[in-house]
Order: C-alpha cells, then sequence, then structure tokens
C-alpha cells in the first residue's frame, strides 16, 4: 500500500514464473488505476459498555479531547506525550494492553481501567479488540495515532484527524511513503508538519507541531470529511482482486 505515483505503473503488471506460470502484483492505493482500498466495516458495531465507560470518561466542565493510540515500540509517543501534557487543550488517550513502546516516565498500569493523569494529559488501559471493535473505536474518538497499514487505513475510513507511524525502512525509506499521502491527500499543513515529524527527527518541537494541529481541529476536522469522500470513490480491494482472478480464470487448466 502506498500513495507514491510508481504503484499505477506497477499495478496488475505480470511476472514470469519458472515453469511457465505467470505472477500477477495487485497493489492497493489511493487512486482508481490500482487496487484501491479495503471496504470500510458499515454500519459500525456498538462500543461494548464497559469499553464506551473508559473511554467517554468522566466529563469534567473543561473540554477534553479523546485519542487513541497504536504504535511501534520504537516511535516518538513519549516526546508527543510530553507535548499534550503541557498543551493547550485536556487529552484524553486510550491505550490499548499490550501495546509496544514507550510513555516516557508514566507508570501506567496494565490493568485495564488504570489510568494516569499529570498536566493536560491522561492516559487510560483500554483491552486490545478485535478489528471489528477497533474500527468503533477510531469513530469514538477525536483523532488516532496509528501504525503500519492496516490501522492505517481503518483510521482514515473513520474520518478523523489523524498521525500515523509508517513502518520504518532502511535509509529513511518510509518517508517518501509518507510525503506522497500527504501530498496525494492535500492534508492541513499543521496536521502534515505533526506527521512528518512523528516519522522523522523533528519531534524535537513537539510542543509547537502539537499546539498548531489543535488550533488546525477543526479545520482537519473538515478535511478529514472530504478526504473521505474522496476514498470512497476508489475501487474496493476485495473487488478488485475478485474482478482480476475472474478475468484471468480461462487461462487456468
Amino acid at each position: 500500500l502506498s500513495a507514491e505515483e510508481w504503484v499505477e505503473g506497477c499495478h496488475a503488471l505480470p511476472s514470469p514464473q519458472p515453469g511457465g506460470l505467470t505472477r500477477h502484483f495487485l497493489f492497493p492505493g489511493f487512486t482508481a488505476g490500482t487496487a484501491g482500498l479495503p471496504a470500510p466495516q458499515e454500519p459500525l458495531p456498538d462500543l461494548p459498555f464497559a469499553l464506551a465507560a473508559l473511554i467517554n470518561g468522566h466529563r469534567s466542565g473543561e473540554p477534553t479531547l479523546t485519542a487513541s493510540a497504536f504504535c511501534y515500540r520504537e516511535s516518538p509517543l513519549p516526546a508527543l506525550l510530553d507535548a499534550i501534557q503541557q498543551g493547550p487543550c485536556a487529552l484524553r488517550l486510550l491505550i490499548p494492553a499490550g501495546m509496544p513502546g514507550e510513555l516516557g516516565d508514566r507508570a501506567l498500569g496494565t490493568e485495564i481501567g488504570s489510568t494516569w493523569t499529570g498536566g493536560r494529559l491522561t492516559l487510560v488501559r483500554i483491552p486490545f479488540v478485535d478489528q471489528d471493535i477497533y474500527d468503533a473505536v477510531l469513530a469514538a474518538c477525536d483523532l488516532n495515532l496509528v501504525r503500519g497499514e492496516d490501522s492505517f487505513v481503518r483510521a482514515q475510513w473513520a474520518a478523523r484527524p489523524v498521525v500515523w507511524q509508517a513502518y520504518r525502512q532502511a535509509d529513511d525509506a518510509h518517508l517518501a511513503k509518507v510525503e506522497a499521502w500527504l501530498a496525494r491527500s492535500a492534508m492541513p499543513p499543521a496536521w502534515a508538519a505533526l506527521n512528518r515529524g512523528f516519522n522523522g527527527s523533528g519531534m524535537d518541537d513537539a510542543a509547537r507541531l502539537w499546539r498548531d494541529a489543535v488550533n488546525e481541529m477543526e479545520l482537519g476536522r473538515r478535511w478529514c470529511a472530504d478526504w473521505r469522500k474522496t476514498l470512497d470513490e476508489l475501487p474496493r480491494t476485495a473487488e478488485a482482486l475478485t474482478a482480476f482472478a475472474l478475468g484471468h480464470a480461462s487461462t487456468v487448466e
């Protein structure tokens, strides 16, 4: 999965194999010239009552954002948490059980429902859920930190501001994927800068990146809604794969 231009040129190309068979490569992507994206789950399931209570928490008079985090072990999450803790708005961050990664000096318990609070930040330990419920968790949040490919796609279907941690590759090859996605999606500048920082070495200025993103929260929400409409026009990967296979079925003996 990539938003890079080369994906369209390689999508569905044949690759002859020893013995006479031909392998074809189908690439998911963000244009009509690819296999598109896996379809969103519609309608979303209801959140289990206990999980919904953990997500919503005890609302106080202060406006509070809710976010989820699902990162790789090596991530700049501690630097972002430092920025949020001292930032312009309160945030309740959901940390799934078993998620690898450091939280800095924040001692969040491993038991479901454990919390840690400091400054404007509250961490909440939630259960590790299956993919169906995860979609509902993403939709219940104001923004989401995600990783890899699957949660990355699901977060975009949720139409919430997203910070994506791409899988790190040698020689920073993953940064090209990040830049291609940011360019194709036309993400608002402050949110694009936060995504760049989260994937590179730019979190030394995490306080400014977070503050600017929060200040563009409403713009980020409008962008998400528009980007979701663009994604709705793409092929669905399962349908593209099925159609391609059926189109070649007559060549199989």
